[in-house]
Order: C-alpha cells, then structure tokens, then sequence
C-alpha cells in the first residue's frame, strides 16, 4: 500500500465535491461513478453525511477519472466545481 493509498482528503473538501456532484448528477449519478469506478468502499452511497468523514485521494482521483470518461474533462471539471 503506498502513501497515497492512506492519505485522506479533509472533511470540509469531501462535503464540497460531493455536494456540488450531486446537485449536478445527483444521488444515483453519484452511486453510478463509484462503480464505474470500483470503489467498494465507496458502495452503496448512502449520504453527504457519511462521507464528509473524508475520503482517500486515491477514490477522489477514480472518481475524477470516470467523470472525464463519461462527460469530457471539461464538462468533468464542472460537475466537481
């Protein structure tokens, strides 16, 4: 496991891109990047609340990935601000 794998973004940062996701792609959007993106951790998306706790850079950068690969890296950047 490397470093990156532990590292976690901070609460504050995870509240806001996943809010701000889900006001574009809403709830199911959100559940549908999180299996594209294999992230089991991630599955089911229950809340904003339950991952406000943070999550790993690692599922952000797949997350961000799938997003790209499904809208464009432009459209991608949008959603996530």
């Amino acid at each position: 496991m490397s470093e990156i794998d532990l590292q976690r973004c901070s609460s504050a940062f995870t509240g806001v891109i996943i809010e701000g996701a889900q006001e574009i792609i809403g709830p199911a959007g959100i559940q549908a990047v999180f299996n594209l993106a294999q992230r089991d951790s991630l599955v089911p998306y229950k809340s904003i609340e339950e991952m406000r706790k943070g999550i790993k850079y690692d599922d952000l950068s797949a997350m961000v990935f799938v997003l790209e690969d499904l809208y464009g890296p432009r459209s991608a950047h949008g959603v996530l601000l």
